[in-house]
């Protein structure tokens, strides 16, 4: 999420609640290892934080891994428009907000994951994940955002709720220790195995 400082964390850790993903299941992400690094006023950085109604605030920043210092592997792509001001009832100005976080690199590479909702950069309260490609597809649930004690810009979305609508679609990591997929008999949930499939039933299994 764009702000007035110069580097955020973004956070996603890629852990299954259970080893079999049927359409049922969920998938948590954590990216933590991931900086947004916030991108000066100028041709990826439109007027820091607009406070008149209707004023948009546009942002394009790097993705690095780490810190700002580290390798770049995607960018955040987003606006934010103001939509009240200061007033009685409105301690904050109200801004709604849509942005996509896009991997161009990296383990995440050819993936996107994009959330919306209303947010104040005070109080920052969850924003609505709306979906995602590659890796994300089929992206649902919450991101919260939070920010370090010293900068008034740390982006955190620490749990990513995944429910794949197509199973199927998803691999197994050839590089991991359980490169193997194994579907069940009708092919609408899979394991990742060591080695050889089971016998194909209701429930995928290994060897």
């Amino acid at each position: 999420m764009a702000s007035t400082a110069a580097v955020g964390l973004l956070i996603v850790l890629f852990s299954l609640s259970n080893p079999i993903l049927s359409r049922a299941a969920t998938a948590y992400y954590d990216i933590s290892e991931y900086a947004e690094v916030f991108s000066p006023s100028g041709p990826r950085q439109s007027i820091m934080m607009p406070t008149k109604l209707g004023e948009i605030l546009a942002y394009n920043n790097d993705l690095k891994v780490g810190d700002d210092r580290g390798t770049v592997v995607g960018f955040v792509n987003g606006n934010c428009i103001v939509s009240a001001e200061i007033t009685d009832g409105i301690p904050n100005t109200a801004y709604e907000c849509l942005e996509t976080l896009v991997y161009t690199g990296g383990k995440y590479a050819g993936s996107a994951l994009t959330v919306a909702g209303y947010y104040d950069f005070v109080e920052n309260g969850p924003l609505a994940i709306v979906g995602g490609t590659g890796q994300f597809r089929g992206a649902t649930g919450e991101l919260n955002y939070a920010y370090p004690d010293n900068s008034s810009a740390y982006s955190i979305p620490r749990l990513v709720f995944v429910t794949p609508t197509f199973p199927n679609s998803m691999t197994c990591d050839p590089g991991s220790k359980n490169p193997n997929q194994c579907f069940n008999a009708d092919g609408s949930s899979f394991v990742c195995c060591t080695s050889a499939c089971g016998n194909s039933g209701s429930t995928a299994s290994c060897e």
